[in-house]
């Protein structure tokens, strides 16, 4: 069993996908075992998206996913299964967004708008370490200390819209 750290970003709600990433997941075999909803804070994006700040990107960059993760809520997410972190990286594509669409349609981040290329909709750990660093981050919990914690017979994440 892997866990990975998995963030559902502001666009996906804006575009009503929350739902459809969530039953992509669970259509690869992945489980959802924790969760939280969170407003970004700017130290937490400056800490998260330091890679962006290298210099090996133009700053243009980080400042577009800076304004796109303080724009809403995120979904913060423990997924596990079987090579988790890689299914997760096959399924959300690459993180551009004009790439995705060209070379990975079937990926969620080719649902995103090719003019906003930080407007991605989600974000997946790419290793392990990247994993256990980015689940203390969101949480400010240790991996071990939140698995112990599950319930395992709470129900399973699920948004629902309501029609009124």
């Amino acid at each position: 069993m892997e866990y990975t750290f998995v963030m559902i970003r502001p666009g996906a709600f804006r575009r009503n996908r929350v739902d459809y990433i969530l039953n992509r997941i669970d259509d690869i075999g992945l489980k959802v075992e924790y969760y939280d909803f969170k407003f970004l804070t700017p130290e937490f994006i400056y800490e998260h998206y330091a890679n962006l700040l290298d210099g090996s990107l133009p700053l243009d960059i980080f400042e577009r996913t800076k304004i796109e993760n303080l724009s809403g809520m995120v979904i913060g997410m423990i997924v596990s299964g079987d090579d988790s972190i890689l299914k997760m990286r096959e399924l959300i594509g690459p993180n551009n967004v004009k790439r995705a669409q060209e070379e990975f349609p079937y990926s969620i981040r080719a649902l995103g708008d090719p003019n906003n290329n930080p407007d991605n909709l989600i974000h997946a750990s790419d290793s392990l370490e990247s994993a256990e660093i980015e689940i203390k981050r969101f949480f400010n919990r240790d991996l071990i200390d939140i698995i112990n914690s599950i319930d395992i017979e709470e129900e399973p994440l699920v948004l629902k819209k309501e029609v009124v």
